[in-house]
């Protein structure tokens, strides 16, 4: 039995009439082959298009050996005629994203010979990965420029089929992947393409290009676009944010960086002052606890800061005193413990002793080597874990 491939005869197709001729469990899918389909199947870094089948969704559609296979979540009775929808939003969604990724393909090779590689559409961006190790922004925002130059022009795209053998009469921007009897897709004079997808009828339907970005990989450069609404969505979200962040700043949109330049600075001069802060603090809060230190050479206290890294420093520089041999330090905050304990002679602590003996004691769990040790507690026994403590090393 032939099976019609609608949607070769019109990209704009999204209602139509079918007979299913097959269904089979696939899993916890169903794979469902109808008579004459206009559902897109993946293919040529294109999603599949998604629908309805009667009252039942079409959640993916694949190529098949010989025709589309609709991936159903409940079957359908062979034999049965049904109704069919395309999701009109997603197929021109990608309509336009592949119809855009021909042009920038073709501006791209026109402007800096950068052939492309790869192209993946995906839900967020497309993506076309091309040849060469560098492309500048400058570079892909003329490509952007020419490429939105060319939708504007509103080209006529056409798609044919052609023999193998006539190829040689096609100015094609690249070799076909199949042979035979193979499908082109021409945009007015700038580009020509062995392709199965669809696109949109003119290059006006496509709407607008937008440069995202670009990364390098294996070699190469991946360039990232927004393509047809997805391009005016990110332009208003873009101008959203510009115009929220120069009312928080009291300043135009164009007049922004500068004044987060300016801001910058600002906190950069301040996170200075707040180091010298830390530094007379940290060199202040030191001399208490030198004072501290008891005649065997033992620093045991509580102390209550918001800074998790002040033990840590604490207990170090107490080590460098020559009269400190055993710092214990513990941070209450909230019911939290924190605690720090540093030893001046690696073989003097046995830190297997203090968590087997002494941990238990905060209900404390943590780990280190010499000359620190750190980790977290709980509980009320922080005066008796100080003890134990004391008396195992203090002698």
């Amino acid at each position: 039995m032939t099976r019609e491939k609608l949607y070769y005869h019109d990209n704009h197709l999204t209602t139509f009439t079918a007979t299913v001729c097959e269904c089979r469990k696939e899993g916890d899918r169903y794979a469902v082959g109808l008579d004459r389909t206009a559902f897109y199947p993946e293919g040529g870094g294109q999603p599949s298009d998604r629908g309805f089948i009667g009252k039942i969704p079409v959640l993916h559609v694949a190529k098949g050996e010989d025709y589309p296979i609709h991936y159903t979540p409940e079957p359908l009775e062979p034999g049965t005629d049904v109704i069919c929808r395309v999701d009109w939003e997603r197929r021109f969604d990608y309509m336009q994203q592949h119809t855009g990724q021909h042009l920038l393909s073709s501006v791209l090779m026109e402007r800096g010979n950068w052939a492309t590689v790869s192209v993946h559409q995906g839900e967020e961006y497309t993506s076309i990965e091309v040849e060469g190790e560098e492309i500048s922004d400058e570079d892909l925002a003329e490509v952007e420029r020419e490429t939105n130059r060319l939708i504007a022009s509103n080209l006529p795209v056409k798609t044919f089929w052609v023999e193998e053998g006539d190829l040689g009469n096609y100015p094609l921007r690249r070799p076909p992947k199949v042979t035979g009897t193979i499908r082109l897709v021409q945009i007015g004079r700038v580009d020509c393409v062995p392709c199965g997808g669809v696109h949109t009828s003119t290059t006006a339907e496509v709407g607008l290009v937008f440069y995202l970005g670009r990364e390098k990989i294996r070699g190469r450069v991946r360039t990232l676009w927004k393509i047809g609404e997805r391009a005016f969505v990110q332009m208003r979200e873009n101008q959203r944010i510009l115009s929220g962040l120069g009312v928080r700043y009291s300043v135009p949109p164009a007049d922004l960086e500068e004044r987060l330049d300016g801001v910058d600075r600002e906190l950069f001069d301040r996170e200075g002052e707040i180091r010298q802060l830390k530094g007379e603090l940290l060199t202040h809060r030191l001399s208490g606890l030198k004072d501290r230190i008891d005649d065997k050479g033992i620093l045991t206290a509580v102390i209550s800061t918001e800074d998790k890294k002040f033990l840590q420093t604490a207990a170090m520089a107490l080590l460098e005193e020559e009269n400190c041999r055993l710092v214990v330090l513990v941070n209450d905050r909230d019911g939290e413990l924190q605690w720090v304990i540093g030893s001046q002679d690696e073989n003097a602590l046995d830190f297997g002793a203090v968590r087997s003996e002494m941990l238990p004691l905060i209900k404390g769990k943590g780990g280190g080597r010499s000359p620190l040790w750190q980790g977290r507690g709980e509980g009320n026994r922080v005066e008796e874990f100080f003890r134990v403590i004391r008396e195992k090393y203090g002698v």
